[in-house]
């Protein structure tokens, strides 16, 4: 389950799926023994698109969940469409990243905060819950200071990680230190940053140098993000991009791209995810 799951995550073909799927359904293992990998697996096939398919394995992984196969039904149950996760979740108040992730997708954003810092609590060491509760306290409750602490003690134990040191910038430049923004995004560690972490890092870019008064480089960097996130399949990424491209170049008295901008609010809004429908709001 973990090299399914790890392989999946870095967009490599997993070694195990094959020996995996032949494991799930036997009767050889137990529901609660093979319910993470078959999570993995459900991952696999919405990932390529199959949601069907998907939905079968998820229900699958949660006749007897551990909490990680718990927390990938709740992070999948929008685009899978699964059903009585919300019953599942209150069974089990401490499994905190499921938790998190159910209040997320009920739009209840000081609850998604509370339980994250919880989860946080649980697992300092991972990045996952820092990322999801500081993308919501900077993008949707409007409280990058919070996020800003947060990721500064990230870094202290994960130096120059191209997830937090983005956030960081991104909260710095919410709050107009912009010199400061653009010193700290320098720091990335670029050889461990993924395709996301890039499309991000060029997008904060983009609103530093346009928030800097220089909205053509600041251009320049939104287009490079959303050329890259296009060409990763990286879709809700690149219509973010775009909506904050829009957001900077209007905040600098550029008006014309406004009618763009409610086209890609139109294809966010098709996307089954409440914090995208936020991050949305938030910037119109």
């Amino acid at each position: 389950a973990s090299e399914i799951a790890i392989s999946t995550a870095a967009s490599t073909k997993p070694r195990y799926e094959r020996v995996g799927r032949r494991l799930i359904g036997g009767g050889e293992v137990s529901p609660f023994d093979e319910a993470e990998l078959t999570s993995s697996l459900a991952s696999i096939e919405l990932k390529d698109g199959n949601v069907k398919r998907a939905r079968t394995l998820f229900n699958l992984s949660l006749r007897d969940p551990n909490d990680n196969a718990l927390a990938q039904a709740t992070w999948a149950a929008d685009r899978a469409r699964l059903e009585k996760i919300e019953s599942q979740v209150s069974l089990r108040p401490c499994a905190h990243e499921a938790v998190t992730l159910d209040a997320e997708s009920r739009g209840d954003w000081s609850a998604s905060v509370e339980s994250g810092m919880l989860w946080l609590r649980e697992e300092p060491f991972q990045a996952r819950s820092r990322m999801s509760i500081t993308t919501t306290l900077s993008s949707i409750l409007g409280e990058p200071q919070r996020a800003e602490q947060l990721l500064r003690d990230g870094l202290l134990i994960e130096p120059r990680h191209p997830g937090f040191v983005n956030n960081l910038s991104f909260s710095l430049g919410l709050q107009g230190h912009l010199l400061k923004a653009q010193e700290e995004i320098r720091r990335a560690d670029l050889g461990r940053a993924g395709d996301a972490d890039r499309v991000c890092l060029l997008a904060t870019q983009g609103m530093i140098h346009c928030r800097l008064g220089q909205p053509a480089p600041g251009q320049v960097y939104y287009e490079r993000s959303i050329e890259l996130a296009s060409k990763r399949g990286l879709g809700e990424l690149a219509i973010l991009s775009r909506l904050h491209l829009v957001r900077e170049l209007a905040r600098s008295g550029d008006f014309s791209a406004l009618q763009r901008f409610d086209m890609d609010a139109r294809h966010a809004a098709a996307i089954p995810s409440q914090k995208m429908s936020a991050i949305v709001q938030t910037l119109r």
